[in-house]
């Protein structure tokens, strides 16, 4: 993305490096020497540090960190940020490189470091929920096959594609004769191929005998938008293989390719009036069990007086920028909507009156259901989640922008822990449990993060419910 470019330098000035690099190095070293001049000169006569400056064509921003200064380019003409987002980026670039300049010298880094940690620092952005493009599975390859089988056998015919990635997806349904298994629905589930080093969405229809299979392969660079729009990219499928004049596979995989994103629900919310400490005003006890839902997708009904359940969701949304929840902010009394298949069995976050709540709550349904009342503080039913609890109560007093991206970034890592998971299904049964155990032994992470890792992986890939 050319819309913004990235620059380290000295507090002296001195250029280490650029990303992109551009096309005339000494007008970018020229550059880089004045802006940081400028920025000098604010600090010594008006005695503050300089933020950003404004051009006709640029917005200019510096970030101090440690010893260094990052100087961040965004092209005005090609990419718009508001002020919220543009302090997302800023706070992102300090999260991502202060350790690793921690205690350096700037005499002593090379170019070649300074450019990895910009790259670094440029993953990290473009890793930001508010980076999303409205159909980002279009450049996703397409493959098709189909699969016959017969008893211990199969065989493949009518492939569109190469690779040897097919070969090997085929080899796992047969292994795990998911013709049976999913038979008489459609179903799809995506994998890291550990080997290959890239994502695929397997989708399979099936009918016992003969099993078609359409396959999207996408750069790791894709993985947290899949992982994100998965539960929509779930139902969707659903939807599908309830229509009663039955698509072929290459037109699913079309219709997944045009499928929309338009962001998740904290990217859109206004946070003037928002703040961790509105979470624990609301509940005082038992916050963890509604911090879990949100991060694993579990439901989770909030009930109160309107205005105060959509202030709550808007901030609970906070644990939910991995993910695609689908979030109903008020139901009073349209009691069809709700009931237990519209509540229980999807990623939903869902509030409701105090009134209806009171007709429903000795249905026994929602005895395994998470439920934050508000009027009375208390959290019911569900799971707690210690891990980001801790990192909640660290963030609690921090700018809602700051803390979005300290809660993104650990998102982000449960994120890449339950893809490796997801590889799992590549192998036996016994060699799938055996890895498991592996992993979590090794891991640095506690082993409820590790629990949570493995239950978004089994969310997002229905075959290790089977194996693990």
């Amino acid at each position: 993305m050319q819309s913004l470019h990235l620059s380290l330098v000295t507090n002296s000035g001195l250029l280490l490096a650029s990303v992109p690099e551009t096309a005339d190095e000494t007008k970018q070293i020229l550059a880089t020497s004045i802006l940081s001049a400028i920025k000098a000169f604010a600090k010594e006569v008006h005695r503050q540090e300089l933020q950003s400056i404004s051009y006709h064509d640029r917005n200019i921003s510096f970030v101090q960190v440690h010893d260094f200064v990052f100087i961040v380019e965004i092209l005005i003409a090609n990419l718009v940020f508001s002020e919220r987002q543009l302090s997302q980026i800023l706070e992102q670039i300090k999260l991502s490189t202060s350790l690793l300049l921690e205690d350096r010298n700037p005499e002593t880094i090379t170019e070649g470091e300074a450019e990895l940690i910009l790259e670094h620092c440029l993953h990290d952005i473009y890793n930001l929920p508010l980076f999303f493009t409205r159909n980002p599975l279009v450049t996703a390859e397409p493959h098709y096959f189909t699969i016959f089988h017969n008893q211990e056998e199969y065989s493949i015919e009518n492939k569109v594609g190469s690779g040897d990635h097919l070969v090997l997806i085929a080899k796992m349904i047969s292994k795990n004769k998911l013709n049976e298994k999913f038979k008489g629905r459609i179903k799809g589930f995506f994998t890291l191929l550990p080997k290959q080093q890239f994502v695929v969405f397997i989708v399979i229809d099936s009918d016992g005998l003969q099993t078609d299979v359409g396959v999207l392969k996408f750069p790791r660079e894709l993985e947290y938008t899949i992982f994100r729009l998965y539960p929509l990219i779930d139902k969707k499928l659903e939807d599908i293989s309830s229509i009663e004049n039955k698509y072929d596979m290459l037109e699913i995989l079309d219709l997944l390719q045009k499928f929309e994103d338009k962001g998740n629900r904290f990217s859109k919310v206004d946070i003037d009036d928002l703040s961790l400490s509105i979470l624990s005003k609301a509940a005082s006890s038992n916050l963890e069990s509604a911090i879990h839902a949100a991060v694993i997708g579990d439901p989770l009904i909030i009930v109160g007086s309107k205005n105060s359940v959509k202030l709550v969701i808007d901030t609970l949304s906070i644990f939910t920028q991995h993910t695609a929840v689908e979030i109903k902010d008020w139901n009073d009394d349209k009691e069809n909507d709700f009931k237990k298949e519209n509540i229980s069995q999807c990623s939903t976050i869902h509030g409701i009156s105090l009134d209806l709540y009171s007709r429903f709550k000795d249905k026994d349904w929602l005895d395994t259901t998470t439920i934050m009342e508000l009027d009375t503080g208390i959290v019911r039913n569900g799971n707690p989640s210690f891990y980001f609890m801790d990192i909640f109560e660290k963030n609690i007093h921090q700018d809602i922008n700051k803390s979005a991206v300290v809660i993104f970034n650990e998102l982000r890592k449960l994120v890449s822990m339950a893809f490796i998971f997801t590889s799992l299904v590549m192998y036996e049964k016994e060699k799938a449990q055996q890895m498991l155990d592996n992993l979590s032994l090794q891991s640095l992470y506690p082993q409820s993060f590790i629990r949570k890792a493995i239950e978004l992986a089994k969310k997002r890939n229905k075959l290790l419910d089977f194996l693990i």
